[in-house]
């Protein structure tokens, strides 16, 4: 993990399921050791963007205060927005990701995912557009 506390928040697949695939093959992370020593996290993006009462975004701030004082590198931040297309949040997906930051320092690296296919159907290319512009740094894959 390079020194780093990493936030994984999954929505098309389970916590225990990104859980297993860290533990499992080439990754071999000792999940339970990483959780308890507080450089993993990893929440269902449902809970973490709607469900949870402090928000993701403090419990980003408290990660990357935990990070410092455990000398760590950082704040990797893997968050799966497939959450905010289920129950049609589309406008609260552009307000929340308007309101972030377009650079961060270098503390903290976001990663914000979608399935390439809801991206495309669900937002106007206009809202697409605009997201691709705030983020500075975008990576499309295909699926295969």
């Amino acid at each position: 993990m390079k020194n780093e506390t990493v936030i994984v928040l999954p929505f098309f697949e389970t916590t225990d399921t990104v859980r297993r695939i860290l533990r499992q093959g080439e990754l071999d992370i000792d999940v339970k050791k990483h959780e308890k020593q507080r450089s993993l996290l990893v929440m269902d993006s449902l809970k973490g963007y709607f469900g949870s009462p402090e928000g993701v975004t403090q419990i980003i701030k408290r990660a990357v205060e935990d990070a410092k004082i455990l000398g760590k590198n950082g704040v990797s931040v893997f968050g799966d927005m497939g959450s905010f297309f289920y129950d049609n949040k589309d406008n609260d997906l552009m307000d929340y990701e308007l309101s972030l930051p377009s650079k961060y320092d270098n503390n903290l690296k976001t990663f914000c995912l979608y399935n390439k296919r809801e991206f495309d159907l669900r937002l106007t290319e206009q809202q697409r557009l605009k997201l691709l512009e705030h983020h500075g740094k975008n990576m499309i894959m295909a699926a295969s």
